[in-house]
């Protein structure tokens, strides 16, 4: 919405430059949310795994075995989604259930060795294609090796 021409600033929705000085924080998390989730497809693109997927795997990988309802309070996300995620993981045979021994009447799910094996190939794609990008930054770059359990050099770019 325009008033006056862009970068005059009497008091109108435009100032200097032409940005429109009366947008809300919410709209630029909104911005930031759809970069930061076009950068995370660009980084696990060709991964066995999609970004949301490799994050629920994660949160099972991180925590062990767990509620639907425990996954959802940790991903902040609606139980009813995280149990088409927990439904298509069971149908690639990648989590188990097992009756929750804290209630009954609940199950809780964990990763199975084929979906520990695909959420470890997703984040060695991962991590090496973040080397790559930070290598091609042109800084040092120090990285943490899980084989030695050091932070070592990780690149000179």
């Amino acid at each position: 919405m325009l008033r006056k021409g862009a970068g005059e600033d009497d008091g109108g929705v435009m100032s200097a430059g032409g940005a429109d000085r009366r947008m809300s924080l919410l709209f630029d998390v909104f911005v930031v949310n759809l970069r930061l989730r076009a950068l995370l497809a660009r980084a696990l693109s060709g991964c066995e795994l999609r970004p949301d997927e490799y994050a629920v795997y994660s949160v099972l990988f991180e925590h062990g075995s767990l509620t639907p309802t425990q996954m959802a309070a940790l991903m902040a996300m609606p139980v009813t989604t995280t149990l088409d995620y927990v439904r298509a993981m069971s149908n690639r045979g990648h989590i188990m259930r097992a009756r929750n021994p804290a209630d009954g009447r609940s199950y809780t799910v964990s990763l199975t060795m084929e979906g520990l094996s695909a959420h470890r190939r997703t984040h060695m794609k991962r991590l090496v294609k973040a080397l790559q990008f930070l290598c091609m930054a042109g800084d040092v770059w120090w990285v943490f090796d899980p084989v030695s359990g050091r932070v070592v050099r990780a690149c000179v770019c």
